[in-house]
């Protein structure tokens, strides 16, 4: 069975129709058989008739029947068709052809009926006739004439009624073909709502809060669903925002009580304790700090649009970050580009995003190794790469990365896993995307691609 909609409707559709045309065959067959039957029998009436009209009778006494050329044509040995007259005794009057010597069936003289059909089968079946008896007023004297031909042959009548069907096969193929095409145009134009609503549903996640799937424009049988459906966007919204709420207050909530421990701190006498709580409670103000940018950045919808140069976002960032890699034994590099890189967006933010990457890279690339800054235009994007010398990323855990608080195998390492969502966020807001993938030569090369600002034409 098709999985798809649109398939199962069309087999459905298909087997009806297959069923149907059986049917009306069948149907068609069985008429066919009443119709000859029909018309048989009026062929028999409209003889007997021609045959009564037909009757003189001649000086002497006798019945003649002078019939027309073209219906004595018809009787045999030469045509199908013979007949007797007969008077109420069922003596014959008049006979064609002259071997019928008697009444080819006992009749009722006195029935009301003035007409009587007939069948004929010999014991050995070598002769068999189909015939009618019907009364008629010759002069003053009523006669009853006889009339016969070959019995209905229904192998003979199925033969004639398969050469019509395979005659009207050439209009009766092409039509239910075009039937078929038919069906499944008028089907996926049907659906053709659904399939957009598929589209826009694909649209919708936490990033667009608010959006929802048009109702009005389904299928009547489908509009429960989709109300279910934005029901359902509606409860991701509500949890979500209060998610963020939740975050946001609990990040501002711990700043007045990280504040008071650091204050106690400096007034410790022993200073290699406070020193080692210093540092836990800058851990834990970073923690803080950067779910406040997150909450910030979550709540943000409106996408920056001021000309920002991204090679000076760059040098900004490794100035401010180099102190921490001198101090740790390692060096960063900026390399590429050496003009300005024009993109849209806020300066604040893309600089926290390129911060993020580095600070990233120095905390995993050994000591006595470069971290590489590279700016450049690609096209219609423009690129920072940051690479470094450590281990890398793992292909299977490239996609999780970015996930808020995921931090893979390195759980006991610095920070809180929300470095990379932040940048991830970043980019999103600037109509940009960040990949994670292995650098030549060993370690981790991250991609931050954002649309660039073409540069005006030259005067």
């Amino acid at each position: 069975m098709p999985r798809s909609l649109l398939g199962k409707i069309i087999l459905n559709l298909s087997v009806i129709t297959v069923l149907m045309l059986g049917l009306i065959l069948v149907l068609l067959a069985q008429q066919f058989r009443m119709s000859a039957h029909v018309l048989v029998d009026r062929g028999l009436y409209d003889f007997a008739a021609q045959i009564g009209r037909s009757l003189h009778r001649r000086e002497n006494g006798e019945v003649s029947v002078d019939l027309p050329p073209d219906i004595a044509a018809s009787i045999e040995p030469d045509g199908p068709y013979g007949f007797t007259v007969n008077d109420i005794d069922g003596h014959v009057l008049a006979r064609a052809p002259s071997t019928l010597t008697k009444a080819l069936h006992p009749f009722r003289p006195h029935s009301e009926s003035k007409i009587e059909y007939f069948q004929h089968v010999s014991d050995s079946e070598e002769e068999s006739y189909y015939g009618a008896t019907v009364q008629w007023q010759f002069g003053t004297q009523p006669v009853w004439i006889q009339v016969h031909t070959e019995a209905a042959d229904e192998d003979h009548m199925d033969l004639i009624f398969e050469t019509i069907l395979r005659s009207s096969a050439w209009v009766v193929v092409p039509f239910f073909v075009l039937m078929a095409v038919a069906n499944i145009i008028a089907i996926r134009h049907g659906l053709s709502p659904i399939r957009l609503a598929s589209m826009q549903a694909a649209e919708i996640g936490p990033r667009s809060p608010g959006k929802r799937l048009p109702v009005e424009d389904m299928p009547t049988e489908v509009q429960p669903l989709v109300r279910a459906i934005n029901a359902a966007f509606e409860r991701m919204d509500r949890a979500l925002e209060n998610q963020r709420r939740f975050v946001s207050d609990l990040a501002h909530e711990l700043l007045t009580p990280l504040a008071v421990i650091r204050a106690h701190i400096d007034t410790m006498e022993d200073q290699d304790a406070a020193a080692i709580l210093r540092q836990d409670v800058t851990v834990i103000s970073d923690v803080v700090t950067e779910l406040l940018k997150l909450a910030e950045l979550e709540a943000t919808d409106q996408v920056p649009d001021q000309p920002v140069d991204l090679r000076a976002v760059c040098v900004s960032a490794i100035s401010r970050l180099a102190p921490l890699g001198v101090s740790e034994g390692k060096e960063i590099a900026l390399l590429g580009a050496t003009t300005p890189v024009m993109v849209r967006g806020c300066e604040r933010m893309l600089a926290r995003a390129v911060g993020n990457l580095v600070k990233n890279a120095l905390a995993h690339t050994p000591e006595g190794t470069t971290v590489e800054v590279r700016v450049a235009p690609e096209g219609t994007l423009a690129t920072v790469q940051v690479m470094d010398r450590g281990p890398g990323v793992r292909p299977d855990i490239r996609d999780r990365i970015f996930e808020r608080f995921w931090r893979g195998d390195d759980r006991h390492g610095p920070g809180a896993g929300l470095g990379l969502s932040i940048v991830k966020r970043i980019a999103d807001i600037h109509g940009g995307r960040v990949t994670v993938g292995e650098a030549p030569g060993g370690g981790a090369l991250f991609s931050l691609s954002l649309p660039r600002l073409q540069d005006p034409p030259a005067h």
